[in-house]
């Protein structure tokens, strides 16, 4: 019997050399990768959740507040809105778009001299409407008409009795303030080169002061000489939670003084920012679902073309 030594074949050897020279990968560092995404994604979906609660008074307020902006007579408890009779403006007979823009064609051509043609498309057509106003001590009164069918609106308004007896301190003074406001717009005129200023806003100088043992806050207007005025402890106004909505939704910016405002500005910049990480770290945590992708591609893809389809409608409404 003739004992042979097996040896390996020379395909055999090559591979198993090839095998030892490649540093395999240790189960143990892939493991570690892993779990060092798992938990960057955990924190990204946790962080997103926590600012998410944090803020959601704040988003109701703004989703809330948007409502009532857009949609005036909503919750309304001061104003009162009804619709008019539709023949109680008969006799005036409206206005005629076709027959004004066929006169101001025609005034046109007489000015420029040369041919003006009325184009047929699109047709001539009124945009807005008349809004007439009567105020009283005690109301106000907005009528809100159509110009072609005269359908109408009248909205009533209770106000503030303003009666001048009230009045411990008078509307207006004069101070040398006047002169020195003026000294300033004729120094930036002649910085600017320009004689056409308007001052459009001015501040308030702000001051206590007390009367007859009562204590006053008094309002001093730069631009105008206006005084306004009010007993030390009393509201600016009336508290309407409707109104007080509307106000912190307008409300941004930082004052020039550190005060609560202040902070409603912080939390304004915060709010704004966080939406945009709530959008972009929402499409993120999507993508880590694999089996949505396609079909969150399609819905992404679908919004992004609605968005700018309706962003393009509103430009051409606005600025065309």
């Amino acid at each position: 019997m003739t004992l042979i030594e097996s040896r390996p074949a020379v395909d055999e050897v090559s591979t198993a050399s090839s095998t030892r020279s490649r540093p395999k990968k240790s189960p143990d560092r892939k493991r570690a990768r892993r779990t060092r995404y798992n938990a960057g994604v955990k924190l990204f979906r946790r962080t997103h959740l926590y600012f998410g609660l944090i803020l959601v008074p704040f988003v109701l307020l703004y989703g809330m507040s948007a409502i009532l902006f857009n949609h005036p007579t909503w919750f309304n408890g001061t104003s009162t809105t009804v619709d008019n009779d539709p023949e109680m403006l008969r006799a005036h007979g409206g206005f005629a778009p076709l027959v004004i823009a066929e006169e101001v064609r025609a005034a046109l051509e007489e000015e420029v001299g040369v041919p003006v043609e009325l184009l047929a498309e699109p047709e001539p057509a009124f945009q807005g409407s008349f809004l007439v106003e009567f105020r009283s001590d005690t109301e106000r009164q907005r009528y809100r008409v159509q110009p072609e069918t005269l359908a109408s609106t009248l909205q009533l308004t209770p106000l503030q009795s303003d009666d001048e007896k009230d009045r411990r301190f008078p509307e207006k003074i004069s101070t040398s303030s006047e002169e020195a406001v003026g000294d300033l717009r004729d120094l930036l005129e002649v910085i600017a080169e320009d004689e056409s200023s308007s001052l459009r806003s001015a501040p308030d100088l702000k001051m206590r002061v007390r009367v007859d043992d009562e204590e006053w806050r008094v309002d001093y207007d730069l631009r105008n000489g206006g005084i306004s005025e009010r007993r030390s402890g009393e509201a600016r106004m009336d508290f309407s939670l409707r109104s007080f909505l509307m106000r912190l939704h307008v409300s941004r910016g930082y004052p020039t003084e550190t005060s609560v405002r202040s902070i409603w500005g912080i939390i304004v910049d915060v709010t704004a920012a966080l939406m945009i990480f709530w959008a972009l770290s929402g499409v993120i945590m999507w993508w880590q679902l694999k089996p949505t992708r396609n079909t969150g591609m399609l819905a992404l893809g679908s919004g992004i073309s609605f968005a700018g389809l309706l962003a393009y409608g509103m430009y051409v409404a606005i600025y065309h």
